[in-house]
């Protein structure tokens, strides 16, 4: 799984911001039941462009 974001959304940003930031995949279903998938913390890293 790879998530981008692109670096405009960042830009300008010190990496200490980031230290608590968390993500989580959802799924929801039509009967409106959300599910966690998977979760963790997320990491600003500088110079990291793909």
């Amino acid at each position: 799984m790879a998530i981008h974001i692109s670096p405009g959304k960042t830009t300008g940003q010190q990496a200490d911001a980031w230290q608590d930031a968390r993500w989580e995949v959802r799924v929801t279903f039509p009967s409106g039941d959300a599910y966690s998938l998977v979760r963790g913390w997320a990491r600003l890293t500088v110079g990291a462009v793909q």
